[in-house]
């Protein structure tokens, strides 16, 4: 799998580009994250993890996955796949949370909790997986303005997006706007502190809630408990470490908060199928 998270002495650019060739695997990666993804299969075919339904995508297909959706890729076949992902943040589009773009188009459907995104095929959506994929080979060619590229690409997906979207008739009420900033502010607090020692009471804390409403919150918005979320999001965070670096096991878990080595295969066996040694054989590219 190539990974490429774009940074210059400029800053840090909002988005994240996988082409991730798949290869005889159960592999399930259940992830919720508050970014948007979108993909587009360019060989092969795939199972695809939507919500709670799996569904089959062959080449040209493609997805759009709205913020805090559960997702991921399942391949138990011996065929080959190739897939090209992108992963943004909203801001990649939208600048500040004020400007017009953010409040007209990117909030109405980041928190249209009805719509979890999309299933594009080849013939029935050619002009959103053209934008998706013109984004991916700008991301991965890298050629002189491909940021300008990437950027416009996907603000032409989000449109389409927008004008596809199943609008919460009802709206957004003050309630549903405070649990959102509250879930972002927890979410935030996990992704700087996950190496170190979190508790139950760190994480309610740093949105000024109690327990109980930390886990209401998480619940209503995530489908998960927190402690739930951060384990795996941790299992996320070794993975990539096992793939992209020469850590060794114990060290990628001691990294990411697993202090015992047992539990950490167990919940890595939960999550991905395999252990973390045939997780590292079998996807780690030679370099």
């Amino acid at each position: 799998m190539e990974e490429y998270k774009e940074k210059s002495a400029g800053g840090v650019m909002p988005v994240e580009f996988r082409a991730e060739d798949i290869m005889c695997s159960d592999r399930v990666n259940g992830m919720w994250h508050e970014e948007m993804e979108c993909g587009v299969v360019v060989e092969g075919n795939l199972s695809y993890l939507y919500e709670n339904e799996i569904v089959k995508l062959s080449a040209g297909d493609g997805f759009f996955i709205n913020a805090l959706t559960r997702h991921g890729i399942i391949n138990r076949t011996k065929d080959y796949c190739l897939v090209y992902m992108i992963k943004f943040h909203p801001r990649l589009i939208g600048g500040s949370r004020d400007s017009i773009f953010w409040e007209k188009y990117l909030y109405p459907v980041l928190r249209n909790t009805s719509f979890k995104g999309m299933i594009m095929k080849r013939k029935d959506d050619p002009k959103i997986l053209r934008e998706i994929l013109t984004a991916c080979v700008a991301m991965r060619d890298k050629e002189i303005g491909y940021e300008f590229v990437v950027r416009n690409a996907l603000s032409n997906v989000l449109f389409s997006v927008y004008e596809r979207q199943n609008f919460v008739s009802s709206g957004l009420s003050k309630k549903d706007v405070l649990m959102e900033e509250r879930i972002r502010t927890m979410l935030d607090y996990l992704e700087k502190h996950y190496i170190e020692s979190v508790t139950l009471e760190d994480i309610a804390e740093s949105a000024s809630l109690s327990i109980s409403e930390c886990i209401r919150c998480f619940k209503a918005m995530v489908h998960v408990t927190p402690v739930n979320f951060l384990r795996q999001y941790r299992l996320e965070k070794a993975a990539d470490l096992l793939l992209h670096t020469d850590l060794s096991i114990s060290e990628a878990a001691s990294y990411c908060g697993f202090q015992e080595m047992s539990y950490f295969t167990r919940c890595f066996r939960n999550q991905f199928g395999v252990t973390p040694t045939l997780y590292r054989r079998t996807y780690k590219k030679a370099e």
